[in-house]
């Protein structure tokens, strides 16, 4: 089931398996279903690099409705961090993939039907190297445009379209099997 099918989406963050615990939910090399027949595994380790402090802002459309989230986004050599809240400030998620090992906690009260895999795919199919997300696909191909575009394509179909030029700046993520868009808006902090 795609993790945006909720007319009341609360978000691409709505993110984990249980309401207020901290769990391995995900594990590298996990294929996570990214588009009708589409998936992408997971890398052993997070494929961004150190040296990564991002704010972002995140715009959720998916059935007519938007969400607005922000989120904080910080690597080393040793993983990633990613802290979520609304933006009026209480925290709905949080996650970390250190040493081959992603564990997330979702805060009490925001839907379960999402999940941390799904927000890591997209995180990776926007910014990771193309040869990562090339190698990570099972079911579709990468097609790489000009200006930091790419599509992703099952078969002659269109199935993702994204535009990042980087963490820093507005990026775009367009899921047009499941029907849903994201717009990224990212400041260094």
């Amino acid at each position: 089931m795609p993790y945006c099918r909720s007319s009341c989406l609360l978000g691409w963050l709505g993110l984990l398996l249980l309401a207020g615990c901290a769990t391995p939910s995900v594990h590298p090399g996990e294929k996570v279903a990214v588009a009708a027949g589409v998936r992408l595994v997971l890398p052993t380790v997070q494929p961004f690099g150190a040296g990564l402090h991002v704010l972002q802002l995140v715009r959720i459309g998916y059935g007519g409705h938007e969400t607005l989230i922000q989120t904080l986004v910080t690597t080393d050599v040793h993983g990633l961090s990613l802290i979520a809240t609304l933006p009026t400030g209480p925290r709905i998620m949080s996650l970390t993939w250190r040493d081959g090992q992603i564990t997330s906690k979702l805060e009490p009260g925001v839907p379960a039907r999402f999940s941390a895999d799904h927000l890591l795919a997209d995180l990776i199919t926007l910014y990771a190297s193309p040869s990562t997300v090339s190698e990570a696909l099972e079911g579709a191909t990468l097609e790489e445009r000009t200006g930091k575009a790419r599509l992703i394509r099952r078969g002659e179909t269109p199935v993702i379209r994204t535009l990042a030029p980087g963490w820093i700046g507005t990026s775009t993520l367009d899921n047009l099997s499941w029907g849903y868009h994201l717009v990224l808006m990212g400041q260094n902090f």
